[in-house]
């Protein structure tokens, strides 16, 4: 398995405490022991620290679908196979933990082309109080989406047109149900849509099967999109 992160946004280098946020998920990915190879798409032309063996590092894009773009070609380049998972990850989770990626990646069983953990809010809330995040009302429950997502490369290919939509739409509850069709956005607003239901019409929009991973750790979801979240970050010390 090798992996792809998403550190195209210059806030992936602002310090954590005594270290960049970026430094740290890849210092995470690389104790994880969980790939082979990775390829960081970084804010700046070459990496401002030196890197662990098998982890390189590529100019980023303007924005996230751009470092998405220039990332998966670069990565081609070096080989993959369609039949291959690539683990995709944010640049801005400063809490995640090699355990969480190793629990996830533990929980993604049988042969499905895709895997994407969802976190329930009562954990977040439990863990986390006062942070906010976008959260999505299914018939199980209310969840917020993660950061992390496992998926084969033959569906990088043919699926990277709508992987970059929702990736644009995934603050956007509303955006992301009517992705899926009016059916979806109406049952969504009546709180009747499953996750069931999702994987199935994902499944008919590209042929692929995918399955949602309930997480119960927060962090795998926790991002810093706005100077509140770092504020609520520092407050609470919890790095």
């Amino acid at each position: 398995m090798r992996a792809l992160v998403l550190g195209g946004d210059a806030k992936c280098l602002r310090p954590l405490g005594q270290e960049p946020m970026l430094k740290r998920i890849i210092e995470c990915l690389w104790s994880a022991q969980v790939v082979k190879e990775a390829l960081v798409v970084g804010p700046v032309a070459q990496s401002p620290w030196p890197l662990p063996p098998g982890i390189a590092w590529v100019q980023g894009g303007e924005n996230l679908s751009q470092s998405l773009q220039i990332g998966w070609e670069a990565l081609r380049r070096r080989g993959v196979g369609n039949r291959e998972y690539i683990l995709l990850l944010s640049g801005d989770m400063p809490l995640l933990s090699p355990r969480h990626l190793q629990e996830f990646l533990t929980d993604c069983q049988g042969e499905h082309d895709a895997y994407y953990p969802i976190v329930r809010q009562e954990d977040n809330d439990r863990l986390y109080p006062g942070v906010r995040r976008t959260y999505v009302r299914l018939a199980e429950g209310t969840f917020t989406g993660g950061n992390v997502f496992l998926i084969r490369a033959g569906v990088m290919d043919n699926c990277m047109d709508l992987l970059e939509r929702f990736i644009s739409a995934r603050k956007q509850p509303w955006r992301l149900a009517r992705l899926l069709g009016p059916t979806f956005l109406w049952r969504w607003w009546r709180q009747t849509l499953t996750i069931a239901d999702i994987a199935r019409k994902l499944q008919q929009l590209t042929g692929f099967s995918g399955q949602a991973v309930i997480c119960p750790h927060p962090e795998i979801a926790l991002d810093l999109d706005k100077e509140e979240d770092w504020l609520w970050l520092e407050k609470g010390q919890y790095f």
